[in-house]
């Protein structure tokens, strides 16, 4: 789980990132009239995303292979595939707490919740508040948002090492 969240805050630094790395582009950018593309600041990471999203479908398709497996792990030969030994002991599964797995995701769903609010209102909040431009407010919240990710890695990474 620490791993899952780490990549997804990996995900978080790498976006106010690049982000910021096309505030350079300006918010008029390059309009293509032949296909009515706009290109600036505000469009290329979307660009940039679903060219990755494909990109990724892509090498998905490509590289993975399915591998069927039964319960225990271990690898079927075919969809008619029986266990060879029925003779072993079956391990009990364990009751899932219904409530916790409840409450995580309600929780998982506010801290998300509230950080897309905190992106999406913290580029008008601090033209308001400081009198920045859109571009320095896309620069300057994009290395904010950058850090607090850096942050975020650190933390999972040490609630990985310390949970050993």
């Amino acid at each position: 789980m620490a791993n899952i969240s780490m990549c997804q805050a990996l995900g978080f630094i790498l976006g106010p990132v690049f982000q910021t790395c096309f505030a350079f582009i300006g918010e008029k950018g390059v309009t293509w009239d032949v296909i009515k593309l706009q290109i600036n600041m505000y469009t290329t990471p979307v660009l940039l995303s679903a060219f990755l999203g494909i990109l990724n479908i892509i090498l998905i398709l490509a590289i993975l292979r399915e591998h069927r497996v039964d319960d225990s792990g271990r690898q079927c030969k075919s969809i008619n595939f029986e266990e060879a030994s029925t003779d072993e002991a079956q391990v009990p599964q364990g009751n899932i707490d219904q409530v916790a797995v409840v409450a995580i995701n309600v929780l998982f769903f506010v801290a998300l919740f509230i950080f897309a609010l905190f992106e999406t209102i913290i580029t008008p909040l601090t033209m308001d508040m400081y009198a920045w431009t859109q571009e320095q407010a896309v620069l300057y919240n994009g290395i904010i948002l950058a850090a607090l990710g850096v942050e975020a890695v650190v933390i999972f990474l040490g609630v990985k090492l310390l949970s050993k």
